[in-house]
């Protein structure tokens, strides 16, 4: 028996979905996270839409589309699912690689569940820069200063 592919509306909708909810987390996040939403993982992105680390861009979480019965070629071509991942970049050794901390994948009716990953990853993102934040103490000035007395 052959699956049955969803309704081409029901897919529309979990797109505008997703791109919402992601344009959400990324304003929600702003000062932490940035979202580029128009990568091409077939040739140098690593996923359709990306959540960078304003702290540093060492670390990233990645949605790349998912179909089934076409391909990227195809303009008419709607998600059925999305595979996800968060990276971070690794030094060893004086060499710097990305590294997968973790994956999944979900179908578009699931399209919630993606975006409660990508929040929990921002909202992580935002508590290491708070962290990072207090730990520095207050920043100086290297410019002038005012005259001495």
């Amino acid at each position: 028996m052959a699956q049955e592919l969803p309704d081409a509306a029901l897919l529309v909708q979990s797109m505008r979905v997703l791109s919402d909810g992601l344009m959400r987390i990324a304003r929600t996040y702003e000062r932490y996270v940035y979202l580029q939403d128009e990568g091409d993982p077939e040739t140098f992105s690593p996923g359709h839409f990306v959540l960078y680390s304003e702290r540093s861009n060492d670390e990233l979480f990645a949605i790349e589309e998912q179909y089934t019965g076409t391909d990227w070629s195809d303009p008419d071509r709607l998600p059925t699912s999305w595979a996800w991942h968060t990276r971070r970049v690794e030094r060893r050794d004086g060499q710097y690689r990305w590294a997968l901390d973790c994956e999944g994948e979900v179908t578009s009716a699931d399209v919630v569940q993606l975006l409660e990953r990508a929040e929990a990853w921002a909202r992580q993102q935002s508590e290491i820069a708070r962290q990072a934040t207090a730990h520095e103490g207050p920043r100086h000035s290297d410019g002038p200063h005012g005259p001495s007395l």
